[in-house]
């Protein structure tokens, strides 16, 4: 008879996201799992070692029938180190770590998208952005966003990016449909308005999502401090015009000292920039990923969603969606999408690019 494999399941997203399960399930056909999962976010500091400070240890109940459960407060590596050493009764034959939240955006999702095209003959972006402004007279709202959500997922779209133009007076009817849609990755861009303390806290029910704080408001060294209290995931950004991208084409070094302990760095093209001006800070901010000086990781937003699209998708596509009802795609600067369904919006962008 087959001696079963002892496997230990952990990853950085916390014990609570829905890859952790699915790959539960899968890990459960080959032998007898058992899971140590962070208690909350931890993305960006897998080798991460908690040494001056308790962790917490707490049996989890886990929606699959594993051999155990627990939730750790302390990155992954503290959690592989704590299980194997001082929690679980067996040692482990193999340790597995995932499934990531964006498995479903580039590989599962990834399939339907090119699925799709082939099908229907139009294409399909990656990544479906909204502009928030409650200013703009009869703007969308979270009805509108949750719409976009479930007609997106039909086409094999599982990344949204959200971008606040002024306070955050519905948050939590849009982290409403964010929580309920745990398959998908959100990315939203916050304004320099600061969140209410309730905000916060809400945010800890969307494991799914990471919030970007602008680096030059004045409430964002508070706000970041609180987020990193409560383990959420943040990133900071700064929209960028042309005059700003000459300081970001000499160095990023200067920026680490506002960064707040924070991994990511999103720089954000102004609609006035320039298309040289994206460039050459996407170029920049490339030459930074291979040799950087500062522990944060920048990306382009503009530039960097392209390439991913790129490798995504053989036709590429590009849709956001403006407070006033209108849309932006690849070939036209805006069009109205309550004139046009998504799929015309998409088959418009097919034709553009053929």
């Amino acid at each position: 008879m087959d001696k079963k494999l002892k496997i230990l399941l952990v990853n950085d997203d916390g014990i609570s996201s829905p890859g952790i399960v699915h790959l539960a399930e899968m890990a459960m056909q080959l032998g007898e799992v058992w899971v140590a999962a962070p208690s909350s976010q931890c993305s960006a500091m897998s080798q991460k070692l908690t040494i001056f400070q308790p962790l917490d240890v707490e049996e989890y109940d886990f929606p699959l029938p594993v051999a155990g459960a627990y939730s750790i407060g302390g990155t992954p590596a503290d959690c592989v180190k704590t299980a194997l050493k001082a929690v679980l009764p067996i040692r482990p034959d193999v340790v597995f770590s995932g499934i990531n939240i964006g498995y479903n955006s580039f590989t599962y999702g990834a399939q339907i998208l090119r699925q799709k095209q082939k099908e229907l003959s139009f294409a399909v972006p990656w990544v479906v952005k909204l502009r928030l402004d409650s200013r703009i007279p009869d703007t969308y709202d979270s009805s509108f966003f949750a719409s976009v959500v479930r007609t997106g997922l039909t086409y094999g779209i599982y990344s949204y990016q959200l971008r606040s133009m002024d306070h955050h007076e519905d948050m939590e009817s849009y982290l409403a449909v964010i929580q309920s849609h745990p398959e998908c990755a959100f990315l939203w861009f916050l304004s320099d308005t600061p969140l209410t303390e309730k905000q916060q806290k809400l945010l800890l029910s969307c494991p799914n999502l990471m919030v970007s704080l602008p680096i030059d408001a004045p409430s964002t060294a508070s706000m970041a401090k609180a987020l990193r209290r409560q383990k959420t995931l943040f990133g900071m950004h700064k929209v960028y015009q042309d005059a700003d991208a000459a300081a970001y084409l000499l160095s990023f070094d200067h920026l680490y000292s506002q960064m707040e302990q924070s991994v990511f760095f999103f720089l954000v093209a102004d609609d006035s920039c320039s298309k040289e001006s994206i460039r050459a800070v996407s170029d920049v901010v490339q030459q930074y990923r291979f040799t950087p000086i500062q522990p944060f990781f920048p990306i382009e937003v503009q530039e960097d969603s392209r390439k991913i699209e790129q490798i995504i998708t053989a036709n590429p596509a590009y849709l956001l969606l403006l407070p006033d009802h209108m849309a932006r795609t690849l070939d036209t600067p805006t069009v109205s999408f309550e004139e046009l369904s998504l799929r015309n919006i998409f088959y418009r962008e097919l034709l553009a690019d053929a």
